[in-house]
């Protein structure tokens, strides 16, 4: 009997990591893993964005006029894909391959890049 119920056990626990590893995968959908998981990436994109944006966009990321953008998801992000704030971050220059004058090359992978990206879309 005892040797049935850890076999069960094993296998529960295989299941469970399995689901967990594809949930987490996607963070996308409804089950409380992936909601975690996109909770805990927003939250590592806000310390980045704090740490990196907030002093030139403004704490509230809405830009200086005339000196600096909105990067929310009302304003300049919204004409970028991830890739492409990913290439922003990584090379300072825009979508349409032209350099920012102002905007450092932070040369960031896209570990930093993404969920940066996926906590600037959660504002407006």
């Amino acid at each position: 009997m005892k040797i049935h119920m850890l076999a069960a056990f094993a296998l529960l626990l295989t299941s469970v990591q399995a689901g967990i590893a594809a949930d987490t995968s996607s963070l996308g959908g409804s089950s409380n893993v992936q909601s975690v998981s996109a909770g805990a990436v927003i939250a590592q994109g806000q310390g980045y964005a704090k740490a990196s944006c907030a002093g030139c966009h403004a704490a509230d990321y809405k830009g200086h006029p005339g000196k600096s953008p909105n990067i929310t998801r009302s304003g300049a992000l919204k004409s970028y894909t991830k890739a492409q704030f990913a290439a922003l971050l990584s090379t300072g220059k825009k979508s349409d391959g032209k350099q920012l004058s102002h905007m450092p090359v932070l040369g960031w992978p896209a570990s930093k890049s993404d969920p940066t990206y996926a906590y600037l879309k959660t504002l407006k």
